[in-house]
């Protein structure tokens, strides 16, 4: 049974007109106020580690207020209260929210309220707030105000996170500000699993007309949101602000809400428990919001991709394992093909046409409000050998959010493809029945020259049951080969020219 169904991930996007105007203009009538337009049922962004969402739903307005008569900012502003779904966070959820934007419009963080701001978990107010924030943005003529409060809410909480069945008191402002707009106290939808956030006025919520200032124009600013979200038990192992991609793998196989849902005893626990430890060693997290309509098969080849991991069904006790391609087996204890256990096809020895001297990888800069930036890496030997004529590959890093990993990854991807490596697949006999994806092999073909050079498995066809074949498919481990010269037991030292060199 295929355990990577492609589950169709569809997420919202919708488009905000501009909202910044060189002059002031005349107030427009509440009618003309232009909200986002979101397709019916659409489904949430998913939201790993500390990333920024770009295109949250809208969930709910209260009824507005238009502009009194443009004479002050304060008069000049359209007004209303708003819910914005963010996203689906990991499972058993620990989550924040960190930054708002309008726009390219940061708000400021008045009273440094929201890097220590508390999801609301259902109790009253405190005084000081310690539940909501208050956030700013340009208050003059030619933009408005753009001020209010914000409350954050991490799906986690029990029963209807907006309400109190024991009293008023302790309804968040969203559910109170549905109450005032009409919804019944039944009516308050519960939003449980999503992380959101509501806009409102103050902190004391003093309806009808104090709602959340959003400035002059009729078209309100695209909203966006630096969010967190990291697995809540102890054991996640994340990598300094990123999440561990170990446990996204396991969040997105295992998550009953918009997730997979297989169960957790499917889960190989010491096959990821290694990975995670590997890749905290590393510094390799995975930070992202899934926001485009992506299946989970896609999902899981790209963090794969990052982590340079093979995600496998054990076909001897049907588990789900996680293995690291890294050079840490011994030659001399692996399987070894030779012409008396197997017949060798399509054998190609790989040569230099094609290969990139250089790598480009684009990730999304934390430090720029994560906004798209590159890092560069060439191999000056390679490139003399192509006189000098740059060959650049682009890779792309969703997941990646630190220009520090961003070089660590064009570093190794670098490594791996700026050097022939042969490929070839072999028809072997049951001896092999133990092999799965990512294990290393030793080659051996008089015909070939090939003499106990070390191969990875790509792809297993373990054939049927009549047949005493397995096809695997092999590509040369790039950890063991340098410049086409296998080392005796372990892999040379790289030479100073192939060292990468960043831009």
């Amino acid at each position: 049974m295929a355990w990577w169904v492609y589950a169709g991930i569809l997420v919202a996007s919708y488009l905000y007109n501009e909202y910044l105007r060189k002059k002031p203009p005349k107030p427009k009538p509440a009618s003309e106020l232009a909200l986002p337009r979101i397709d019916e049922g659409a489904n949430a962004p998913l939201v790993f580690g500390r990333c920024r969402v770009r295109s949250p739903i809208l969930a709910w307005t209260s009824a507005f207020r238009a502009p009194d008569d443009g004479t002050s900012p304060s008069g000049f502003n359209y007004r209303m209260d708003m819910h914005l779904i963010i996203g689906i966070p990991f499972q058993q959820t620990s989550s924040k929210l960190h930054g708002i934007w309008f726009g390219d419009m940061k708000l400021d963080d008045t009273w440094g309220q929201l890097s220590n701001l508390l999801p609301w978990d259902g109790t009253a107010p405190a005084n000081p707030p310690t539940k909501s924030a208050r956030v700013t943005g340009p208050n003059n003529r030619e933009t408005g105000i753009i001020s209010g409060y914000v409350q954050f809410y991490d799906g986690k909480i029990a029963g209807k996170p907006h309400t109190d069945p024991v009293g008023p008191a302790a309804w968040s402002h969203l559910g109170k500000a549905m109450l005032f707009d009409g919804e019944s106290a039944e009516g308050v939808p519960g939003y449980r699993g999503y992380l959101s956030v509501a806009h409102f006025h103050d902190d004391a919520f003093t309806p009808p007309d104090n709602k959340f200032q959003l400035g002059a124009s009729p078209s309100i600013g695209a909203l966006s949101y630096e969010v967190s979200s990291y697995p809540a038990f102890s054991d996640a192992m994340n990598v300094g602000l990123e999440a561990n991609p170990a446990m996204v793998l396991i969040d997105v196989l295992t998550g009953t809400f918009g997730k997979l849902g297989l169960d957790n005893a499917k889960i190989h626990g010491p096959s990821f428990l290694n990975a995670k430890i590997r890749l905290q060693e590393e510094g390799n997290g995975y930070s992202r919001c899934i926001e485009a309509g992506t299946d989970a098969g896609e999902i899981l080849r790209e963090i794969c991709e990052q982590i340079g991991g093979v995600l496998f069904e054990d076909n001897r006790d049907g588990l789900i394992k996680l293995k690291l391609i890294r050079p840490d087996y011994d030659p001399n204890a692996i399987p070894h093909i030779t012409t008396s256990n197997a017949k060798l096809e399509s054998f190609v020895p790989g040569g230099w046409e094609g290969i990139p001297n250089k790598v480009r990888g684009i990730f999304y800069d934390r430090n720029r409000d994560y906004q798209e930036s590159s890092a560069t890496a060439h191999n000056q030997a390679v490139a003399a050998n192509h006189n000098n004529e740059a060959s650049e590959l682009v890779l792309h890093y969703p997941g990646c959010c630190t220009r520090e990993l961003a070089e660590q990854l064009v570093s190794r991807d670098l490594s791996n493809r700026s050097r022939p490596l042969a490929k070839c697949t072999a028809l072997v006999n049951r001896d092999f029945s133990a092999v799965n994806p990512g294990d290393p092999v030793k080659l051996t073909w008089p015909e070939y020259g090939v003499d106990g050079r070390v191969f990875r498995v790509a792809a297993v066809n373990r054939g049927t049951l009549s047949s005493r074949r397995i096809r695997l498919d092999l590509v040369e481990d790039f950890s063991f080969v340098w410049r086409g010269v296998v080392g005796e037991e372990h892999p040379l030292p790289p030479h100073p020219e192939d060292l990468p060199v960043f831009e």
